[in-house]
């Protein structure tokens, strides 16, 4: 990397090292937490990820490092639990802009 602060790939490629490294220390029962959190949010409803972050914890779940949490998201994205609906501004990172998702429907499975 140039270390180009205007670089749009290099920004990408350091987001998304932050995020593995994130990943690859998270709490297992943190990760199945959030997922099932998250699939427990009715379609159609937008939220910020900060927002299940702060609903797993409430059972007292943790996890070392909360942005895994992006991971989470990501996982979620790929999927087919949640997309993007834009942006918000986020409690958790002084009201700066964080993705706006949305649950999306459950797909029908065709494996049947």
């Amino acid at each position: 990397m140039t270390d180009d602060l205007f670089s749009v790939a290099e920004a990408t490629a350091r987001r998304d090292a932050g995020i593995d490294s994130a990943e690859d220390h998270m709490d297992p029962e943190w990760h199945r937490l959030m997922l099932w959190t998250i699939r427990s949010i009715v379609p159609g409803t937008e939220f910020l990820i900060e927002d299940v972050v702060a609903r797993v914890a409430t059972r007292g779940i943790e996890t070392h490092d909360r942005r895994a949490a992006g991971a989470i998201a990501r996982e979620a994205s790929r999927l087919g639990l949640i997309e993007s609906a834009g942006y918000a501004a986020a409690n958790t990172s002084n009201r700066s802009p964080k993705t706006l998702w949305i649950r999306t429907e459950p797909k029908a499975r065709t494996d049947a």
